[in-house]
C-alpha cells in the first residue's frame, strides 16, 4: 500500500509542471498588420506571343469615333475585345486639337518583351462620313440614361401602388370618434 501512495506521489510530482501550463491559458499570436494590394494577389497571365489588331473607323467633326467599319482580329479572343472597346472610345485629333470626320484605320500592336500595347492611327479618306453624327459612347451613354429613367420609374410606380393599398395615415394616428 505504501508503494502504490509512493507511486503515486510520484506520478503527481511528474505531471505537476504539465498540469500548472494546462491550467493557465496560452497567449494568442499577434497578427500584424500588412497591407495586400490586388496586384499582389491577382497575376494576369499576359500573351507570349505578339498580337496584331486592326479597326477601320469613323470618326465625327469632334475627333468622335462613330463606329467600327471593319475589324481584322488578332488570334486573342481577350486582346479582341479589349482593343474594340478601346477603338470605340477613340477620339483622333491633331495635337492642336482640331479633328477631320472621316474613315481612319486604328492599328493595335502587343509586344510581349515590353507587355505593352501600341496604336497607331492613319487616315484613310477625309470626309464621307456624317460629320454630326454622335460619337459611339455618347449614343451608350444615352441608352443607359434611358435605360435607367425607365427603371427608376418602374420603381416609383411599384413605391405608388404599394403606398396605395395602405390606409390614410391620418386615420391612423387620430381614430375618428364613434357616434
Amino acid at each position: 500500500m505504501r508503494r502504490t501512495r509512493l507511486s503515486g506521489l510520484a506520478a503527481l510530482v511528474a505531471f505537476a509542471p504539465a498540469i500548472a501550463l494546462g491550467a493557465t491559458p496560452s497567449p494568442s499570436p499577434k497578427a500584424t498588420p500588412r497591407l495586400v494590394t490586388v496586384q499582389q494577389k491577382i497575376k494576369p497571365q499576359l500573351p507570349t506571343s505578339p498580337l496584331h489588331a486592326t479597326y477601320t473607323v469613323e470618326t465625327n467633326k469632334l475627333g468622335q469615333v462613330v463606329r467600327v467599319r471593319s475589324v481584322e482580329p488578332s488570334k486573342n479572343p481577350a486582346f479582341d475585345a479589349m482593343t474594340y472597346g478601346n477603338s470605340l472610345q477613340a477620339f483622333i485629333r491633331h495635337p492642336d486639337g482640331t479633328a477631320v470626320a472621316g474613315v481612319y484605320k486604328l492599328i493595335y500592336d502587343y509586344s510581349p518583351q515590353t507587355k505593352k500595347v501600341r496604336r497607331d492611327v492613319e487616315l484613310l479618306q477625309a470626309g464621307g462620313v456624317n460629320p454630326d453624327a454622335p460619337g459611339a459612347v455618347t449614343v451608350e451613354l444615352q441608352k443607359d440614361a434611358k435605360t435607367q429613367a425607365a427603371d427608376r420609374a418602374k420603381q416609383d410606380a411599384a413605391k405608388k401602388a404599394a403606398a396605395s393599398k395602405l390606409p390614410d395615415f391620418n386615420q391612423i394616428v387620430s381614430p375618428s370618434p364613434k357616434p
